[in-house]
């Protein structure tokens, strides 16, 4: 009984530290676009490969975060500042190396209510006005002209980064 257990456990151990390799070779931030769109704020990344990030609603300072998964970005930490529509900042930077997890830091100057769309290798972050019920809400797809505020490129070469603030979600 004592050996199947072990054995049990190896192969777990076995599976566990082979799942980084079997994911696949890494998707690339390729661009991070920020732009004004009335009284809402959009966050464009742009990847190379569908990811679907996980979404962090971090307080103390208030900020939403986009975790991406098996994703690399540049080799360091780019900051656009916007000051636009409860949106001070928004950060990229590589969170964990191996395997490589990738965080789009949104501070905020307080909670709003957002949403995420995905559309093809484009995951859209898209930031309310700020309301008394906070929350989620829905997007409305309009064709607004874009007040484009920032916009930052990944360079050609990507490896290892600082992390943009290991921030813990309240």
């Amino acid at each position: 009984m004592r050996n199947v257990l072990q054995l049990n456990l190896l192969a777990l151990l076995a599976c566990a530290l082979a799942a980084p390799a079997m994911a696949g070779p890494a998707a690339e931030i390729r661009e991070v676009h920020v732009a004004s769109k009335g009284d809402k704020e959009t966050i464009d990344v742009h990847l190379t490969s569908s990811v679907v990030p996980a979404v962090i609603i971090a307080t103390h300072p208030d900020r939403l975060v986009l975790q991406f998964s098996n994703t690399a970005t540049p080799n360091r930490q780019q900051v656009a500042l916007v000051d636009q529509n409860g949106v001070k900042a928004v950060r990229i930077g590589l969170n964990k190396a191996d395997p490589p997890v990738t965080r789009v830091v949104v501070d905020l100057n307080r909670s709003h209510p957002y949403s995420v769309a995905m559309t093809g290798n484009t995951v859209r972050l898209t930031v309310m006005p700020a309301s008394s019920s906070g929350g989620s809400a829905e997007v409305q797809n309009s064709d607004d002209d874009d007040n484009t505020l920032a916009s930052l490129e990944a360079p050609a070469n990507l490896g290892s980064a600082g992390c943009p603030g290991k921030e813990n979600s309240h």
